[in-house]
């Protein structure tokens, strides 16, 4: 809302200055001039126009657009087969009674997501550099290009020349979730990683990280939580199952919330864990991820892809780092690894587990016979202090503090 004070040349005004526009949701920008015309462009209720006032008119194709809540610009999620598209946004500058629009309008939208993950904002412009010119009573319809963007968006429309007037219209642009089917379909389908190695299990990954609900078990089963700031459904076929931004349909169960803050419905699923942040489908946290990971959930997938081969090399080392030190030919008693757990093949569980954070560690041969850490999610009965190294028991599984590899499990149904 305006607080309806005229400010001159950037700094407020002494004199108050008020309309009878009516509270809503918008911002506008006012620069006057002190050699341009006694009236200025003015902030005014966009569904209100009086003599002398004008408004920018933004619109999704659908519906008007702003910062209220029920009037939200939407990110489309797509499908299994086709990428998130950003809404159809489009402004125009709308004139009521005698006030005479410009012969030409300078035109930006710039879109910005504070993180907590990040010490400055995710910004990004429209156009990326410059400004869009065109006729003062044409509609502007800005171009994203393949980026998928959310957050807070300003709508700026300014004058070509002087004197230089310019208005700003908020709005918030937030996000939908795919289906459950279409997220799952589409895991499954990018599950590759670059070494032609097939995570299978990242849908159930997906599952557990960003789930909405609470099986019902007999007891209750405690490993089933979900993000503290929630709201707990347990009731399946209400909640979803994979989500990349805190689901539309809450939208009236937090009737106390400020859409201007992040965790308002449409907002992306995040979890602070200092001093890591956790974001979307995948909860992609270290190394955290991009603007298009955070608002785009297929980029999001494609990314814990690529996260999930770097832990299986991990765990790859570990099993090499294992069979060096303690090769057949030492005669030491060299084992296999385990190769049901929970499920899960060794490496698998090893992968899995590292997803969330390794438990285990031992220290091993590395390719130049030097003793290194290498992490897993298992320890070993063996000597490793001294050659020759002997393993005189089993591999151990070791859980981490989240169980994750057992939750896994239950979410792909394997346990």
């Amino acid at each position: 809302m305006w607080d309806g004070k005229l400010y001159v040349d950037g700094n407020e005004n002494t004199t108050p200055y008020y309309t009878q526009a009516s509270d809503v949701f918008m911002q506008a920008t006012i620069h006057w001039n002190p050699l341009s015309p006694s009236k200025p462009w003015e902030n005014v209720d966009s569904n209100t126009f009086d003599e002398d006032r004008y408004a920018i008119i933004a619109s999704d194709g659908i519906q008007r657009v702003s910062s209220s809540p029920t009037n939200f610009a939407w990110i489309n999620a797509g499908s299994a087969t086709t990428p998130p598209t950003m809404p159809a946004l489009s402004a125009r500058l709308a004139a009521n009674g005698c006030a005479q629009i410009p012969a030409y309008l300078f035109w930006k939208l710039t879109i910005t997501f504070a993180r907590p993950d990040k010490t400055a904002a995710d910004i990004s412009t429209y156009p990326a550099s410059g400004v869009t010119q065109l006729p003062g009573g044409a509609t502007w319809y800005p171009y994203f290009g393949t980026d998928i963007r959310g957050g807070e968006a300003l709508l700026q429309s300014f004058t070509s020349s002087g004197p230089f007037y310019s208005l700003t219209h908020k709005v918030h642009i937030r996000g939908l979730n795919p289906d459950d089917a279409a997220a799952v379909t589409y895991i499954n389908a990018h599950n590759t990683d670059s070494d032609n190695f097939s995570h299978w299990y990242a849908w159930g990954i997906a599952r557990h990280e960003t789930k909405t609900w609470m099986p019902v078990e007999v007891p209750p089963n405690p490993e089933y939580t979900t993000f503290p700031n929630d709201i707990f459904l347990t009731d399946p076929q209400v909640g979803a199952a994979y989500n990349q931004f805190i689901p539309y349909r809450f939208f009236n169960r937090l009737p106390n919330q400020n859409p201007d803050e992040d965790g308002y419905p449409g907002s992306p699923k995040h979890r602070h864990d200092p001093p890591h942040v956790g974001y979307g489908m995948m909860q992609i946290t270290i190394d955290p991820a991009t603007a298009e990971e955070v608002w785009n959930w297929q980029a999001n997938v494609n990314r814990a892809i690529v996260i999930l081969k770097g832990k299986r090399d991990v765990a790859q080392a570990f099993e090499d780092a294992v069979y060096r030190t303690f090769r057949p030919d030492y005669g030491s008693g060299y084992r296999d690894a385990p190769q049901n757990n929970f499920g899960f093949c060794s490496m698998d569980a090893a992968t899995v587990q590292g997803y969330n954070g390794f438990a285990g560690r031992e220290y091993l041969v590395d390719p130049n016979g030097a003793i290194q850490p290498y992490k897993s999610c298992w320890i070993l009965q063996a000597n490793t202090t001294t050659p020759p190294y002997v393993m005189w028991g089993d591999w151990i599984f070791v859980d981490n503090s989240q169980n994750y590899v057992r939750r896994i499990a239950r979410m792909l149904g394997l346990i």
